[in-house]
């Protein structure tokens, strides 16, 4: 068993035993949940929309499990898989998909920043791609690219799907 300052063993928490959200469902955490099947750990009111695949892994022991923090936002048909870490108050666009392996490019500044593995808190993410080289040409692979930070001033005043729709990202 994973060990993890966003699941707290001794209050009270909820178990989910899926790790799929059916396409009709909203699903909005109000207390620390642990997605079991899945070693997966998800923080305070996260919003998980329809068709959202959360996933971990189980072997080796001393892997880590995927961890969405606190407050996060994740889109419809958002996959997030292998001990990815999505920061707090993070909102992840529908169709992201993030694995280990998925670049993830921030875009904000004057040069991309790769990384892998790790959204910062507040950080507004949507799907992209970018061109590799193969021995038969060149063709776009899926990334995740990071087009800005949520505002305090949307926090207080608009729901996160406004928080979306202010950066042109579908829910």
């Amino acid at each position: 068993r994973h060990s993890s300052p966003y699941l707290n063993s001794s209050s009270s928490s909820s178990t989910v035993s899926s790790t799929y959200t059916p396409a009709f469902y909203t699903i909005t955490t109000e207390k620390n949940t642990h997605v079991v099947g899945s070693c997966a750990q998800i923080g305070k009111h996260v919003h998980l929309s329809g068709g959202v695949g959360i996933g971990g892994v189980l072997e080796p022991v001393q892997a880590a499990p995927v961890i969405i923090e606190d407050n996060c936002f994740i889109g419809s048909r958002c996959i997030v898989v292998e001990g990815v870490h999505v920061g707090k108050e993070a909102v992840l666009g529908a169709n992201v998909c993030l694995t280990m392996s998925t670049k993830i490019i921030d875009v904000t500044g004057s040069t991309p920043i790769e990384t892998k593995g790790f959204v910062p808190e507040r950080s507004v993410v949507i799907p992209g791609s970018y061109t590799k080289q193969f021995p038969a040409g060149e063709y776009q692979v899926p990334c995740a690219l990071i087009i800005g930070k949520r505002k305090a001033s949307t926090d207080l005043k608009t729901s996160l799907n406004d928080a979306l729709r202010e950066h042109n990202v579908a829910v």
